[in-house]
């Protein structure tokens, strides 16, 4: 069974008037993947096995539903439990950070940003849900490319033109007025 969380519209740092839809999709994430807008693929840090399993088996899920949707599904790799981490180093497990699970997955253009968080102890909670929601009503897969860590050439076309436009005097720089 599905866990799903409704968070009001006053949560949201960039809209007043959206509700925020959350929901676990356990191990089966067909369903509703297909129909989201966006993915919170949230792995333990602290678990080698975690780390796998994101480049493994759910990117290469997601991806491939999002191409059977005709879209890309945006992803946000969210690293949880970073509280282990401030263990003293006998204790402490092995570690990943989100940067290097980010690196590890530069083929994947779904994947918008990482973070690191601590359910646990609350950190970073709202900075990933607010990232999130970002993702979603501000996309800037159509302008940069994270593979290619370029912009899109439709984005460098509509730059051209609104250059052009605004260069009235066609000497290559923007006019004034």
């Amino acid at each position: 069974m599905h866990k799903k969380v409704v968070l009001p519209p006053d949560m949201c740092a960039y809209s007043k008037d959206i509700f925020t839809e959350l929901l676990d999709t356990g191990s089966d994430p067909r369903p509703e993947l297909k129909q989201c807008d966006l993915a919170l693929l949230v792995y333990d840090i602290s678990s080698g096995e975690s780390v796998v399993r994101v480049k493994e088996h759910w990117l290469p899920i997601i991806h491939a539903l999002g191409k059977e949707c005709g879209r890309e599904i945006p992803v946000v790799l969210v690293g949880n439990k970073s509280d282990r981490v401030e263990l003293p180093i006998d204790q402490s497990e092995e570690y990943t950070s989100v940067k290097e699970v980010f690196r590890g997955v530069r083929g994947y253009r779904e994947v918008q940003m990482g973070l690191e968080c601590s359910a646990a102890y609350n950190r970073n909670i709202k900075r990933v849900l607010n990232s999130a929601q970002r993702a979603v009503l501000y996309p800037f897969a159509p302008l940069y490319d994270i593979t290619t860590k370029s912009i899109t050439p439709k984005f460098r076309r509509a730059l051209l033109r609104i250059f052009r436009i605004l260069d009235s005097e066609r000497r290559g720089s923007l006019s004034d007025g």
